[in-house]
């Protein structure tokens, strides 16, 4: 059998670096003082695991949401529980770039939570 090429495994090697795997984290409380930070977060975390163009996170805007207040926080409940719902924050990106293509193409939606090593995404939400 033939070895893949160097490029071949960088490419592989970055594709992987930007997976999410959907798992439960060992999440640490949170509240309304942390949203700034989650969205932060995210923001930066985007800057290396976007997979389309670099450039369409100019200008990208983000809104948080905590526990009940995350519209879509039925799917993390229903993922990992009342526990990790609690302390889970939804964070919603939308890329204006993108905004004049496609409402659906301009949003980005994820589940971060603060672990005991820091932030952590662990759920893009489609």
């Amino acid at each position: 059998a033939e070895r893949p090429s160097a490029g071949v495994l960088g490419e592989a090697a970055q594709q992987l670096g930007r997976l999410v795997v959907p798992s439960c984290p060992d999440a640490q409380p949170v509240g309304a003082g942390d949203l700034a930070a989650a969205k932060a977060f995210l923001l930066g975390w985007l800057k290396t695991h976007y997979q389309d163009d670099p450039a369409d996170l100019m200008g990208a805007r983000a809104t948080a949401a905590l526990g009940a207040d995350m519209p879509r926080g039925g799917a993390a409940r229903e993922a990992c529980g009342e526990r990790v719902f609690r302390r889970t924050v939804e964070v919603d990106v939308v890329l204006p770039r993108l905004e004049q293509v496609s409402a659906s193409l301009s949003q980005l939606s994820y589940f971060v939570s603060r672990t005991p090593s820091g932030w952590t995404v662990w759920q893009r939400i489609h």
